[in-house]
């Protein structure tokens, strides 16, 4: 019985330079509109874009696993949020690196386009980048073939008189 009164007490503080009954009960009803509209609010609300895998799968509709890598997170992050999906990160323990990313949103559409747009844009970023290595050896055979160039030395023996 006394736990139950504890967790029912409420303590709120009211600053006033008179104290009335009248202040009192409109500081009272002031503070029962704000828990009714905070219950009405936590209801209602859903979160929407990164959220833990739990709370994801916990929602009405199926989830979509995707296994990404770490230098691809970012982007993955950006195309959900355009879309408006909802989606959860989680480490690949089998693999022991990449993750395994569990997305959903309302309708599939904006989940295959979704999919879609960020596979075109891996699929982009990996071929119009040139590698670093071969980047530096394009350039350090470059750097060779002109020191070599500069190296060849005419000789030429000049008559002293």
């Amino acid at each position: 019985m006394q736990e139950e009164i504890e967790k029912k007490a409420v303590s709120f503080v009211i600053s006033t330079s008179k104290l009335t009954i009248r202040g009192l009960l409109k500081g009272m009803h002031l503070y029962l509109r704000y828990r009714a509209n905070r219950k009405a609010k936590a209801a209602n609300e859903h979160v929407h874009g990164k959220q833990k895998v739990k709370a994801l799968l916990r929602q009405d509709a199926g989830a979509v696993t995707v296994d990404i890598e770490k230098t691809e997170l970012k982007g993955f992050e950006r195309v959900a949020r355009k879309y408006g999906i909802d989606y959860a990160v989680e480490k690949d323990h089998e693999k022991g690196e990449g993750y395994l990313i569990f997305f959903k949103a309302k309708d599939d559409a904006a989940v295959q386009s979704a999919y879609k747009e960020y596979a075109a844009m891996a699929f982009k970023k990996k071929d119009a980048r040139e590698s670093l290595k071969s980047r530096i050896e394009r350039f350090t055979e470059k750097a060779r073939s002109m020191f070599k160039e500069s190296r060849v030395r005419n000789k030429k023996q000049e008559r002293s008189r």
